[in-house]
C-alpha cells in the first residue's frame, strides 16, 4: 500500500535554482586530470507539484522557468540545488568522478 502524500518544502515558488548536466562520457573515460566544471543552468521556480509513479509513490517535481528560455521546464526536485550551494554541487559531481 503506498505511503500518504508527504509535504515537501525543500523548494518554494519563487526561489532560485541550479541543474547541472552530468559530467559521465559514454565510451569513453571521463579525463581526471584537472577541475572540469559541469554546465549549469539557472533558473526560477514557478511551481511544485507531485507526481504519483506507477508504484503509487509520490516524488516531488519542480516547473522551472530556466533564464534564457521562454518555456516552463519540469524537472525532478532532487536533480536540482539551490542557487546559494552551487559550489557545494559542483565540488560533489567533481568527487563524483574522481577528479
Amino acid at each position: 500500500m503506498p505511503k500518504k502524500k508527504q509535504p515537501y518544502d525543500k523548494f518554494k515558488p519563487g526561489d532560485r535554482v541550479v541543474k547541472a548536466s552530468n559530467l559521465t562520457v559514454i565510451g569513453r573515460s571521463t579525463p581526471t586530470t584537472g577541475s572540469r566544471s559541469p554546465k549549469i543552468t539557472h533558473g526560477e521556480v514557478v511551481e511544485v507539484i507531485m507526481k504519483k509513479n506507477k508504484r503509487g509513490a509520490f516524488h516531488p517535481y519542480c516547473k522551472v522557468k530556466w533564464d534564457g528560455q521562454t518555456r516552463i521546464d519540469t524537472a525532478a526536485a532532487n536533480r536540482l540545488w539551490r542557487e546559494e550551494e552551487k559550489d557545494e554541487m559542483i565540488n560533489n559531481q567533481i568527487q563524483a568522478i574522481g577528479a
